[in-house]
């Protein structure tokens, strides 16, 4: 094990490294990959190198979900699956509670974006003992029982996270989504959500979602149009706005193509 001053020391190298890499995102891929390696294979290193009961241990945890957070974000799950995986074999009996709920949470999420739909579910539940009363544990929940189609119980952790919080974001673009599943009118379901809180990024995606289930093309570039001029659109809502308006276009063109055929019959 580090003595505790060097421990804490390549902590906080290895945090500033991690800045670093937002900076090389707009580098060349061969730089970016070169760095995400690099910082793999420091935490690795530090991971099975500091004890539990050693310094700085639950700030290396943070940084290696901080990390594979990331690589969520880059839609990587693979990888960052493998980095979760080896950090709860290496830090689990070390771990705090919360520590254990970010882990499994990113598992989960790792596993929700490879279409592992019961298994993401399965470890969302899982995580929530270890983090009981977070009103992200408890959306969490509820997008576990969506994914099981136990809309029932997804609307009772829904309904749960809004008496805690009534503005809560995620909450509403889940209620959004269960009230899709279960068919209810399209502007019915707008009407469910405060006017104030529709054109926030995640909500606005939801009901762009929703529309689109339903066939209502118009409506659906609409909602994601919403959600990609908000504060820092994630990458889904560029390309579902994208594909959104593409689905507008390809239409248009093949309306406006059967009006010509019907003028030349």
């Amino acid at each position: 094990m580090f003595p505790n001053d060097e421990a804490l020391e390549i902590v906080n190298r290895i945090e500033i490294t991690q800045k670093e890499q937002v900076v090389e995102q707009g580098k060349s891929s061969t730089e970016s990959n070169f760095k995400l390696a690099a910082f793999s294979e420091q935490m690795s290193y530090l991971i099975s190198s500091i004890t539990a009961s050693g310094a700085g241990s639950q700030k290396v945890y943070q940084i290696a979900i901080d990390q594979a957070n990331a690589l969520l974000d880059q839609f990587k799950p693979k990888t960052a699956l493998a980095q979760l995986e080896a950090l709860r074999k290496d830090a689990w009996e070390g771990a705090d509670q919360i520590t254990k709920w970010k882990i499994l949470t990113n598992i989960a999420a790792a596993k929700f974006q490879l279409n592992e739909d019961k298994e993401a579910a399965r470890l969302f539940i899982e995580a929530a003992q270890y983090n009981r009363d977070d009103e992200k544990a408890l959306c969490n929940l509820a997008l576990a029982y969506l994914l099981l189609n136990n809309l029932s119980k997804a609307e009772q952790y829904i309904d749960t996270v809004l008496q805690k919080n009534p503005a809560n974001e995620r909450a509403y673009a889940l209620k959004v989504r269960t009230r899709s599943l279960r068919n209810e009118d399209f502007d019915t379901i707008v009407e469910q959500i405060p006017e104030e809180f529709r054109s926030l990024q995640e909500i606005a995606s939801a009901l762009g979602d929703a529309a689109g289930k339903y066939g209502n093309l118009q409506k659906c570039q609409y909602w994601f149009e919403i959600a990609y001029k908000s504060k820092d659109p994630s990458p889904g809502v560029g390309i579902a706005y994208a594909t959104s308006m593409l689905l507008s276009i390809v239409i248009r063109m093949y309306i406006q193509k059967l009006l010509i055929l019907s003028i030349w019959d």
